[in-house]
């Protein structure tokens, strides 16, 4: 009768040793779960941070493209009045001095 006593004992411990291994093992996957969430929270976070602010200098860049070919325009459009008005300026005169020679000629 000891021994059954003894073998209930062992088993009832085993069992116990079971019983909190299976608990550990819901508790910790529990945990594990959690941490996974935050970081897939983490993740998402930062993909649309990261998107932000890909927008963001994408906006930036295309601010200063538009202004520089803007500027590169007007800057090229005043040399052209510029050239033209010379020109204009070269024509007229040189029309002057023939209608001069023509009036003393």
């Amino acid at each position: 009768m000891e021994t059954m006593y003894f073998t209930f004992g062992v088993l009832t411990m085993v069992a116990m040793l079971v019983v909190a291994a299976v608990i550990y093992s819901i508790v910790k996957v529990f945990k594990q779960s959690k941490q996974i969430k935050y970081i897939e929270q983490d993740i998402s976070w930062s993909r649309y941070d990261m998107n932000d602010r890909f927008k963001d200098y994408h906006q930036r860049i295309e601010n200063n493209y538009t202004t520089t070919r803007d500027m590169a325009n007007a800057y090229t459009d005043m040399r052209i009045d510029k050239l033209e008005a010379k020109l204009t300026g070269a024509h007229e005169a040189q029309m002057k001095l023939n209608n001069k020679n023509l009036i003393k000629g």
